[in-house]
């Protein structure tokens, strides 16, 4: 996650949806997998499609402060967003994403301060790990790897991850995307939800539960969230589920 995404349409669908985990009574946790633009990214128009007015009917209040947060030239940033309170319960981690040389240490930092949520967003820039990308890599930064999410997760945590959709096709990819999670849960039993975001550049956002209370508060918000204006305007749609296994 970066500032200048701050208050555009995807912010919009992913806080909307932990908006709704949060009424059906999940203490939330967010590591936002910060970092900066680099080299070409700085000229780039990222973050320029913004909340349209008619999408205010699915939650006016988050989608007034978004939109205000995005046409400020000074308060663009995570740290406005977290103190504007559009996430009641949540526990912030902002520390940005280091190199290689600190990742382990930053990630431990991360599971200390996100310890009592019972479940945690990971939003990085572009999503789970790929193979052309290794952790040494300078682009590692913009990815979360399989071991960071299965450490939530063993000890009782939902996770919830944000991942941009890559080209090619959906069947492949979603069929790729759940084999990849079975081996990150490994021997845990969990539960799979997958919801999509199709509005301008379409991502997924990712849930998995190893807990059978929070399985009944996710489905409840997720019934919540695809439903009514959300669907209507097609900003967040449930793509699949899939149950405790």
């Amino acid at each position: 996650m970066q500032d200048r995404y701050v208050g555009d349409i995807g912010d919009f669908g992913k806080l909307g949806f932990l908006r709704a985990l949060e009424i059906a009574g999940l203490s939330l946790g967010v590591n936002w997998y910060y970092t900066t633009p680099s080299g070409s990214e700085k000229i780039q128009g990222d973050g320029r499609h913004l909340i349209n007015q008619k999408y205010f009917d699915c939650d006016q209040n988050l989608a007034s402060t978004l939109y205000k947060l995005s046409k400020s030239q000074t308060s663009r940033n995570l740290v406005t967003l977290e103190n504007s309170h559009v996430l009641q319960t949540g526990i912030f981690f902002r520390a940005q994403v280091p190199g290689k040389e600190s990742r382990v240490n930053w990630h431990q930092h991360a599971l200390d301060a996100l310890q009592q949520a019972d479940l945690v967003f990971l939003d990085p820039d572009n999503g789970l790990s790929v193979k052309s990308v290794s952790r040494n890599s300078k682009k590692a930064v913009k990815y979360v790897f399989d071991d960071e999410i299965r450490d939530y997760l063993v000890r009782g945590q939902s996770v919830a991850f944000y991942q941009h959709r890559p080209h090619k096709s959906e069947h492949l990819y979603l069929s790729e995307a759940k084999s990849r999670i079975d081996n990150i849960c490994n021997s845990l039993k969990f539960s799979i939800w997958v919801l999509t975001l199709p509005r301008h550049s379409v991502r997924e956002i990712f849930v998995i539960s190893p807990d059978e209370r929070q399985d009944r508060l996710i489905s409840k918000a997720v019934l919540s969230i695809t439903n009514g204006s959300w669907n209507k305007y097609e900003i967040i749609k449930l793509q699949s589920t899939q149950p405790r296994t």
